[in-house]
């Protein structure tokens, strides 16, 4: 499928689930500490990742969450505000010996840390007691925790790729998306998943 055309269903497939959840969102039973937002009230997007959904290389108006946001504004007619917390290189968390001893506030900077867990705790800290007011969160994860130079290397094996995948993109994955719908009660999770790194369409002897 066409860059373009897989662009423009990615979009078309986010934003139809969104407004069906914003739709039907007073039709919803509360629970404890949920807040019933009013139709004036903006809505509140949160963006959580790594580059895929920074935008690595990107112009702000470019990147696919800009265009979310720009579509859900027109259809709602609500303002729309927006977190951003991914990164480039982001890892989804754990324990490691080797941080980086360089930190950037640059989402364009590749680093594997703040880990998507530790974007998490970052959004808690930020919206406090108003994080049930979240309505769309974004995310994306596990490529980095596989990592494509293990993807380029002929002696990784079959097997083990089978087994750092399932840890990752399943159990790691599995792990994170239930934290982020106990963190935000009320919010609509989309995980966009990434596109493929090589297809039928790569040109032979494509270098990078």
């Amino acid at each position: 499928m066409p860059f373009k055309v897989l662009r423009k269903t990615v979009l078309l497939a986010i934003g139809l689930s969104v407004f069906f959840f914003l739709s039907a969102g007073n039709a919803l039973a509360e629970g404890p500490g949920d807040v019933k937002p009013s139709a004036s009230d903006p809505l509140q997007m949160l963006v959580l990742g790594d580059s895929i959904m920074w935008g690595q290389g990107l112009k702000p108006e470019q990147k696919f969450t800009w265009r979310v946001k720009s579509w859900l504004q027109e259809k709602t007619g609500r303002e729309v505000q927006t977190r951003i917390e991914a990164h480039s290189g982001a890892l989804l968390g754990g324990a490691s010996a080797t941080r980086p001893r360089f930190k950037s506030n640059d989402g364009e900077v590749n680093l594997p840390y703040p880990t998507i867990n530790e974007q998490v705790d970052d959004a808690l800290r930020f919206y406090g007691e108003s994080r049930s007011k979240v309505d769309l969160i974004l995310v994306d994860g596990c490529v980095n925790d596989v990592d494509v130079s293990n993807l380029l290397n002929a002696g990784t094996t079959a097997e083990w790729m089978r087994e750092r995948i399932t840890t990752s993109c399943h159990a790691g994955m599995h792990d994170l998306l239930r934290r982020i719908i106990e963190s935000f009660p009320n919010a609509q999770v989309v995980v966009t998943g990434y596109y493929r790194m090589i297809s039928s369409d790569t040109e032979r002897g494509a270098s990078s």
